[in-house]
């Protein structure tokens, strides 16, 4: 079974500050005030952990170990950025993502992504390239995700939705 967030077996959360999957506050508003965390994650070259960090200033919160990964010893191979919804009703209704809006409804309206990086072997950031990029979603009907946009400060994808649909 594909693993992807704090909930794969094996993840050892260090912070006892942050409680990772929770709810995060203050909530942006519908073409109002926006707000946004900083979000990184890298791989310890010494012990090949994959550290899960928060904010600005890099906090680590935990770490995957890299034997719980058999395809990603050495490096990822792929990356991926968006939003998914959870929680115990969602067999039965598929709630919103982001606002609730479609990524065409554009910023400060649809749940976003920015100043996207990767991570080199060397330690160094860099944008992800137009050829290898793309945007998409497994529920096309309930959510979608905008083109993929490229700046000096990386790359930005818009995404949501208003859930509530059964295709």
């Amino acid at each position: 079974m594909p693993c992807f967030d704090h909930m794969c077996p094996g993840f050892v959360q260090v912070s006892k500050s942050v409680g990772i999957g929770g709810r995060i506050e203050p909530v942006s508003t519908y073409n109002g005030d926006q707000y946004e965390i900083t979000v990184t994650i890298s791989k310890d070259p010494k012990t090949g952990n994959w550290w899960l960090a928060y904010g600005r200033d890099k906090k680590p919160l935990g770490y995957w170990p890299p034997s719980i990964f058999t395809y990603m010893n050495e490096k990822a191979s792929a990356c991926f950025w968006g939003g998914q919804v959870h929680g115990p009703t969602v067999q039965l209704h598929l709630p919103e993502l982001g606002s609730g809006h479609w990524a065409a409804t554009g910023p400060g309206k649809a749940a976003y992504v920015r100043s996207i990086k990767v991570i080199n072997k060397d330690g160094q950031y860099f944008i992800p390239g137009t050829h290898n990029t793309f945007s998409g979603s497994t529920r096309p009907f309930c959510y979608d995700a905008g083109d993929i946009r490229f700046n000096d400060d990386g790359a930005r994808l818009l995404y949501g939705g208003p859930g509530n649909c059964t295709k």
